[in-house]
């Protein structure tokens, strides 16, 4: 029955707590896709048919019913203080119980957690009778729940200010699934996500970058060989899935662990709002999987006035052409995890729409590129960094945290329907930090100004 369903697909356990009142007040329909929503978004890898995260969900509230439940108070087991817990966290590490008895005096916690399974000692000070129990719920990250249960009843609530540290917890944590047996280990895939004007201006051309953590990937394998599979969802607002691009290649360990290989897509989409990524590699031996999710606007760009492109952060770029016109005539190696090392030049790529012509079919246009530091902030450091990579740079001081180069330019563009530039930064003498790139374009025919932005971090 509905009643009987609707505890089991609730999200009110697992959601920070001004949302579950918003959610709470939300008509049955708008619940309910609300809820599909969300376990579908939550499902760690698409790659599987099963969605791990809401299977191990359903496992901790039909545990939590069976333990926890209270029938001589009307609770279900999930609306009870540990069944809420066990809901949100899943079982704690470690689990102690510590019995009170009629003096007043409580077993204090062993100094060792060698001592926290199992039932703690009673006192050896005369004969005292237990009256209830502290049972103290600690997770692997240090987060300790602590219950207050009466000797010879089944519930127990958080004990003195812990019900406000709950709140606090599920504050910054609402809940955490990082112990599904299916799911050993799950790492990340470095991305990039760069959008750009498609063949026609109704579409949009996204390219997908990401580099497989191999080496994450195939530790603790033991055969010679191993097979990934490897795949790109597009998934919507509502959670379905709008595209999926998946394969499968066998890999010699001897070889895989040399590089860790880029994948790349590039795809023509039309205008369809808000979507997410999904990149997603699996090894079929280990069941060790690495996955990473973004979202981006697929929204066409204007025709008729200024714009402009993603930045795309690249490792390296070649022409193809005497006269490159379109991101075909490129060769262009991404850099899908943002990072350079200190030696190592940034190499950027973006492309410019709608720049008015004169009567010539030429753009009068001016450009002003700013590197600006956002992870240094030691007093008297940023301007002795912003003055070393104004001068290995060749840009100037624009600021105390910034530099910037600006240079003007008139092209003949005639009938092409965009304009490509790219520029390598000589990273050598900045110190590792993160920087943010600032691109502003000023059409002068038009007097309209675009701009765009990308981060990228500089690593030893």
């Amino acid at each position: 029955p509905a009643g009987e369903r609707a505890p089991l697909f609730s999200m009110e356990q697992v959601i920070r707590q001004k949302a579950a009142q918003d959610y709470l007040a939300l008509d049955d329909s708008a619940r309910a896709n609300l809820e599909r929503t969300h376990w579908r978004l939550a499902d760690p890898l698409f790659l599987t048919e099963a969605n791990e995260v809401w299977l191990e969900h359903m496992s901790r509230v039909a545990y939590a019913e069976l333990r926890f439940s209270e029938p001589e108070r009307g609770l279900r087991g999930w609306e009870t203080d540990r069944g809420v817990t066990y809901i949100r966290y899943g079982p704690p590490e470690i689990v102690a119980n510590i019995p009170i008895n009629t003096t007043g005096l409580r077993t204090e916690l062993p100094s060792s957690d060698v001592g926290w399974s199992g039932m703690a000692p009673r006192s050896q000070q005369g004969r005292n009778t237990s009256v209830g129990s502290t049972i103290v719920w600690k997770y692997d990250d240090n987060v300790v729940f602590m219950y207050h249960q009466e000797a010879g009843y089944s519930r127990a609530e958080f004990s003195g200010d812990y019900t406000f540290i709950a709140d606090e917890v599920r504050y910054a944590q609402p809940s955490k699934y990082d112990n599904i047996p299916s799911l050993p280990a799950l790492f990340t895939v470095p991305m990039q996500i760069a959008r750009f004007r498609g063949v026609t201006p109704q579409l949009v051309a996204v390219e997908i970058h990401s580099q497989l953590p191999l080496e994450d990937l195939l530790q603790g394998a033991e055969m010679g060989r191993s097979q990934l599979e490897t795949g790109l969802f597009l998934v919507n607002s509502d959670g379905d899935k709008v595209l999926r691009q998946s394969s499968t290649e066998i890999y010699e360990l001897g070889d895989a662990a040399s590089a860790n290989p880029l994948r790349s897509w590039r795809l023509m989409l039309p205008a369809s709002g808000t979507l997410v990524a999904a990149v997603e590699v699996r090894d079929a031996i280990t069941w060790h999987a690495a996955a990473s999710r973004d979202t981006f606007t697929a929204v066409p760009f204007p025709e008729d006035s200024l714009s402009v492109s993603d930045i795309l952060l690249a490792e390296a770029l070649r022409p193809l052409a005497p006269e490159p016109k379109l991101r075909a005539d490129y060769d262009i190696v991404p850099n899908p995890s943002h990072a350079y090392a200190t030696n190592q030049p940034v190499t950027i790529y973006y492309e410019l729409y709608g720049l008015d012509l004169d009567s010539e079919g030429f753009a009068d246009f001016d450009i002003s590129i700013t590197v600006r530091v956002r992870a240094l902030h030691r007093e008297g450091m940023i301007d002795q960094l912003v003055g070393t990579l104004a001068d290995a740079w060749g840009f100037s001081i624009a600021g105390d945290d910034r530099v910037e180069l600006q240079y003007h330019r008139q092209m003949d563009i005639q009938e092409r329907d965009r304009v490509i530039e790219h520029l390598t930064l000589d990273i050598h003498s900045a110190p590792p930090g993160e920087y943010e790139i600032t691109i502003k374009i000023w059409d002068r025919l038009a007097e309209e100004l675009a701009s765009g932005q990308r981060s990228f971090v500089v690593v030893e």
